[in-house]
């Protein structure tokens, strides 16, 4: 609610929030929409501090349950592209236009099988500012101001296969794409996220991958 109250336009007018509760432990009264909208924060004291909070999940020994988490968004969603991306990671400035004017255009690959438009993830440097189209992007990783996406913990887990086609390409005017390798805009066409996978199993929690990825044609 202090984000909403106290924070920009954009949280109340962009974000949404959802309780979840494990089966087990549901509490006894749980606040209605009206109830929690209805309280107001104090604008003018810090925001809360979670730091140093032992939470009641860590109380209990419960795991964080991503894969619901994921879920219970995408279910809430209401546009027909969603696109899963972690909280720290942010798109390209114009990335929703330019996006889907991109659709609009002939597709190279002369295919008809669907197709998984691939958006590759890169970090920049804590002293630089991120790029804003390709030509800057190639300028930082060619003076490494850039790498791509846990280039140095395991580059084959993140790496595209001829993703230098991309960068290569003389479309260096196109913005930047500072997203996952294993995201990209999906419909609701596309499975659920496996509920058994939780945060603590520290692995790849999209068991779908190699199902969605199965017979169709990967864009960059």
């Amino acid at each position: 609610m202090y984000l909403r109250d106290c924070r920009t336009e954009s949280i109340r007018k962009y974000v949404t929030f959802h309780l979840i509760y494990h089966t087990d432990h549901i509490p006894e009264k749980i606040p209605t929409t009206e109830e929690l909208m209805g309280q107001k924060m104090n604008c003018s004291v810090d925001p809360p501090n979670w730091m140093n909070v032992t939470s009641y999940r860590r109380q209990k020994g419960l795991v964080y349950p991503i894969n619901v988490a994921r879920n219970v968004a995408r279910r809430m969603a209401t546009t027909y592209f969603v696109f899963p991306s972690d909280i720290e990671l942010y798109p390209s400035v114009n990335f929703i236009p330019e996006f889907l004017e991109m659709l609009k255009k002939p597709d190279v690959s002369n295919t008809t099988q669907p197709r998984v438009y691939v958006f590759p993830i890169f970090e920049v440097e804590e002293s630089s500012l991120p790029p804003k189209t390709k030509e800057e992007l190639i300028k930082m990783l060619d003076s490494k101001h850039a790498i791509p996406f846990h280039e140095r913990v395991c580059k084959p887990c993140h790496n595209i296969p001829h993703s230098e086609v991309s960068l290569e390409a003389s479309d260096h005017k196109s913005s930047a794409f500072i997203l996952s390798s294993v995201s990209a805009p999906w419909t609701h066409r596309e499975p659920l996220h496996d509920e058994r996978l939780s945060w603590e199993g520290k692995s790849n929690k999209m068991t779908q991958v190699s199902h969605v990825l199965e017979g169709v044609f990967i864009s960059f």
